[in-house]
């Protein structure tokens, strides 16, 4: 997959607002799983990797977890600085994996590099 943020759904980036994740929406039935990543630009050389289990997942969870992925940097360029989504998650560092419940509440957080083990046994603790 290489890091094919396209596969994602990135409805924060479309509202500006990435808090507006933790409220759920009408209608909304499906956990969340909040990516923070820029395969592009990422400075850890993690993001491409943990980009590709989050694509993995989605296909393997379906309509179950609604996956959602921001990018970093404003305008996908590191000289512009960080995203206001980022900063509103108070986060420095990438690439970063929240899971949300349908509550609206973050039941798990992940920084930097994890697999498919470590992130699927955090979207069952909710």
């Amino acid at each position: 997959m290489g890091g094919n943020t396209a596969l994602l759904h990135d409805p924060g980036s479309a509202r500006g607002d990435a808090l507006g994740v933790l409220q759920p929406g009408p209608g909304q039935e499906a956990d969340r799983a909040l990516l923070f990543s820029t395969p592009q630009f990422c400075i850890s050389r993690v993001c491409g990797p943990v980009t590709d289990v989050a694509v993995e997942l989605q296909h393997q969870y379906g309509n179950r977890i609604t996956f959602i992925h921001e990018e970093v940097y404003v305008n996908n360029q590191p000289s512009k600085g960080l995203r206001p989504q980022l900063k509103a998650f108070h986060l420095r560092t990438e690439p970063w994996l929240f899971t949300i419940n349908r509550r609206g509440i973050i039941t798990a957080r992940l920084e930097g590099a994890f697999g498919r083990p470590s992130s699927r046994r955090r979207s069952r603790q909710h």
